[in-house]
């Protein structure tokens, strides 16, 4: 019988290791995927980089939650010899009723002195369980399909995340960069491709600016193209505003242009003038860079001067003449002349 104490003592050892390797394995199966489903959703959704921060401290939170609690139980985890004597009874239907008694019996009274009959008797219960220990083996009360199990899956996970690395491993290093930096610079490369058509950098204050937008790639039916803008001044700084641009036309390679009108003289008073726009793109997930358009006054003629010469046949006849049209004075546009002789030279 002290081999087979002996061999239950074993089997209490390794249920505890057997337990401990489990809950290893659920950590790993647990955290792998949710790394993988953290990097498909973020290449997906292109989460931004608070959200992306609040699931790390959160995933790092209730993992530890987690750990502490089954490595816990793990540490107190500690099968008596009597509770596995049992549990092989369940096992073994010829020991039941035999068996843990005379575990109990080697365990709690090894030397038991209380009379004659009873040590006969007790010596009798190991005798007959001893017998019948032949065909048992005591290892099968460890249960590892459920650690096979969660190995399997670790297994899986992992040629699953050496196969992403190895067929794309630009993808998978930025997104290893992303959820470790969440905030930092890293970048997805974005699957719509917008380009400005504005190469304007100065527009006159009372025409309307035309804003224009072409998605070059990554054109989809119904997409909406947003233009922001604000204008800036050294007087006073406006604030941001998003309007929907209306498509004008698209083809069949998945490009379409986009156009939205600026009604400056509604957005604009003169005292406003000089004044810059500063202005951007966004359709999917592209976004053109900052542009900026000076808008001024258009300019406008305000005085004419003319310097006639008259020609060489005409020299000490006629005087240099010298003519000035104040055209800012005019309220309606008015035809000018000025009678001068055929091959003068005129000066304006």
């Amino acid at each position: 019988m002290n081999r087979i104490c002996a061999q239950l003592q074993t089997v209490a050892r390794m249920s505890r290791l057997l337990l401990l390797t489990q809950r290893v394995l659920q950590a790993a199966c647990a955290l792998l995927a949710i790394a993988l489903i953290s990097g498909v959703s973020d290449y997906l959704l292109r989460l931004p980089g608070i959200v992306r921060l609040v699931s790390d401290i959160l995933v790092i939170v209730l993992g530890f939650a987690w750990l502490g609690t089954r490595l816990a139980y793990v540490a107190r985890f500690s099968p008596s010899l009597t509770q596995l004597a049992l549990r092989a009874e369940v096992m073994y239907p010829h020991l039941q009723h035999k068996f843990a008694s005379a575990i109990d019996f080697l365990v709690h009274q090894p030397t038991s002195i209380s009379s004659d009959t009873t040590r006969r008797l007790e010596d009798a219960s190991l005798g007959r369980v001893e017998g019948q220990m032949n065909d048992v083996n005591l290892m099968r009360l460890l249960n590892p399909i459920n650690a096979g199990r969660y190995a399997c899956v670790l297994a899986f996970l992992i040629l699953v995340t050496v196969l992403i690395a190895t067929t794309n491993p630009q993808s998978f290093s930025l997104a290893v960069q992303r959820w470790t930096k969440p905030l930092g610079d890293a970048q997805w490369p974005r699957r719509v491709e917008t380009v400005s058509l504005n190469a304007q950098t100065v527009w006159p204050a009372d025409s309307p600016l035309p804003m224009k937008l072409a998605v070059e790639r990554g054109y989809r039916k119904n997409m909406r193209a947003w233009l922001n803008y604000r204008f800036v001044s050294d007087k006073r700084t406006g604030s941001w505003q998003s309007v929907l641009m209306s498509q004008q036309g698209q083809s069949e390679d998945q490009t379409a242009s986009f156009e939205r009108l600026i009604d400056l003289a509604d957005e604009l008073v003169p005292a406003d003038l000089p004044t810059t726009i500063e202005f951007y793109y966004q359709a999917g997930d592209g976004q053109t860079r900052m542009q900026r358009i000076d808008i001024v006054a258009r300019p406008r003629v305000q005085q004419v001067q003319l310097h006639i010469t008259p020609p060489a046949y005409a020299v000490g006849l006629i005087r240099d003449q010298q003519i000035t049209w104040d055209i800012a004075a005019d309220q309606i546009a008015t035809l000018r002349s000025a009678r001068v002789l055929n091959g003068s030279t005129v000066n304006m």
